[in-house]
């Protein structure tokens, strides 16, 4: 599937995403406790969230589109340690849009505000999956040499 974006422009929205929404979310959820914000207003919290996620699948998708490309460049279980944290990213920022899913749903019971901080709580760790994710990401593409490292990696396996 061709995707109008590379994987490095796709990228920046999840991560960028990630960053704000354990703060955004902190200061909503502390607005809606104190009655400074209906607890509708979460729902700005929730839809940044499946933002975060859908762009964390796109950014994979094209992470996966590029993989082709790249195997000759780069030692595979780089490319492979970087896909599994994507997933895990993925499956993070899935989890915290869940929760803030259900918190939105039960708004208005007692449950809502418990899931809303699990979300929050969630969309930290999501935050440390995503720098680690594109920590992982710009060593694999970034470091010194690392191209013309891998590509003499690489003849060597075939030689054998």
């Amino acid at each position: 599937m061709d995707l109008p974006l590379s994987h490095p422009q796709a990228v920046h929205l999840p991560l960028g995403l990630c960053v704000i929404l354990p703060i955004f979310g902190a200061v909503v959820l502390a607005s809606w406790r104190r009655q400074w914000l209906p607890s509708r207003a979460w729902a700005l919290v929730f839809l940044l969230q499946v933002l975060a996620l859908v762009g964390g699948v796109v950014a994979m998708s094209t992470g996966e589109a590029e993989e082709q490309r790249l195997e000759d460049r780069f030692p595979e279980e780089a490319i492979e340690g970087h896909e599994e944290m994507a997933e895990t990213f993925v499956r993070a920022t899935a989890g915290a849009a869940l929760l803030g899913g259900a918190a939105l749903c039960l708004h208005a019971s007692p449950a809502g505000p418990w899931l809303a901080l699990a979300s929050v709580v969630s969309s930290g760790a999501g935050l440390i999956f995503a720098i680690r994710t594109g920590a992982s990401g710009g060593e694999l593409v970034h470091r010194p040499g690392a191209a013309e490292q891998t590509r003499g990696h690489r003849s060597r396996e075939r030689e054998d």
